[in-house]
């Protein structure tokens, strides 16, 4: 697993996660990237049709 847009965009749970169980923070990254990623698609600005696509 990437943790590189858990290191970018959200730099205090990176350093958080030092704290929590390994299992833990690999599961709250995973949702931050899943909810990251579609945050980005949604603020593009491309048509609807091409966001679908994407997803």
């Amino acid at each position: 697993m990437s943790n590189n847009l858990i290191s970018t965009h959200a730099k205090s749970f990176s350093w958080a996660g030092f704290f929590l169980a390994k299992q833990t923070f690999e599961n709250g990254s995973r949702l931050y990237d899943f909810c990251r990623t579609l945050d980005d698609i949604a603020d593009e600005n491309t048509s609807l049709d091409s966001k679908k696509t994407k997803i």
